[in-house]
């Protein structure tokens, strides 16, 4: 544990230096899901 501990105390710089980018690429694959969703509605709607 204190192995642990010692390791997460030496990373939150890191962390919030990439969590910016981090965020940006999150919200890209949600753009990309969700136009692939969208694209996929009518299809799944006509095979019904």
């Amino acid at each position: 544990m204190s192995k642990h501990l010692s390791d997460a105390a030496t990373q939150p710089k890191i962390e919030i230096s990439e969590s910016e980018e981090h965020l940006e690429d999150v919200e890209l694959c949600v753009l990309i899901e969700s136009r692939q969703h969208e694209q996929s509605l009518p299809v799944d709607i006509d095979d019904l």
